[in-house]
């Protein structure tokens, strides 16, 4: 149900699969980061996904029927949406941490 993951100098792509997401904290310096969402469930109606971007970019492909509440930090960063959406649901997901000299892109699919 928790997820940490670290990369550095390179590309990766991850993909949380889980009947149980709760929280996933994704660190990214000088690299890119993609991860996946798609197939994981939300039980409580509430999850939390912290990330820690300098010089790199991180894509989050996150389900349309999540409500993502965005609460980060940007310094010589952006954080951007695509396909923007607002659900119905009560499934509830907040964006944490801080992004420097990088971006951080949501992509709701």
């Amino acid at each position: 149900s928790r997820f940490f993951f670290e990369t550095s100098f390179g590309a990766a792509a991850k993909f949380i699969n889980t009947d149980n997401f709760e929280f996933a904290s994704l660190e990214c310096s000088f690299c890119a980061l993609k991860v996946y969402f798609d197939d994981a469930v939300i039980q409580n109606g509430k999850a939390a996904i912290d990330v820690d971007v300098s010089f790199g970019s991180v894509e989050l492909y996150i389900p349309r029927s999540w409500n993502l509440v965005d609460e980060t930090s940007a310094a010589f960063g952006s954080v951007k949406e695509k396909n923007r959406n607002r659900p119905a649901g009560t499934t509830s997901v907040t964006l944490t941490g801080d992004v420097s000299f990088g971006g951080v892109e949501i992509v709701y699919i």
